[in-house]
């Protein structure tokens, strides 16, 4: 069904869900930057901007750009979420020392 579709359509659609992806992908970005400057937690929205350019992209003629969705932080964050999760985990636990003092 796709496959009929004229290319400028294709273009059309792929350029608008970039360009909201791009808003996302900038509002997150933004997002990380006042954080940073205020020292304050400022929530971005990840994998949305990624998810929409991923999507224009895929639908486009030229497929490859869709690897312009590792542009979103948030893909990034995975891993080393997953990482930090693991040595959270597996790090060994201290142990309480009752050293305290009774009447």
């Amino acid at each position: 069904m796709w496959s009929n579709v004229p290319d400028s359509t294709k273009w059309a659609v792929a350029i608008i869900l970039a360009l909201i992806g791009a808003f996302f992908l900038f509002m997150t970005y933004g997002s990380m930057i006042v954080s940073k400057r205020k020292n304050t937690h400022i929530s971005g929205v990840p994998f949305v901007g990624g998810f929409f350019i991923l999507a224009g992209f895929l639908l486009s003629p030229v497929k490859w750009l869709a690897l312009l969705a590792l542009l979103d932080p948030g893909i990034w964050m995975i891993p080393f979420a997953i990482r930090e999760n693991h040595k959270a985990r597996t790090a060994p636990k201290e142990e309480k020392s009752d050293n305290t003092l009774e009447d």
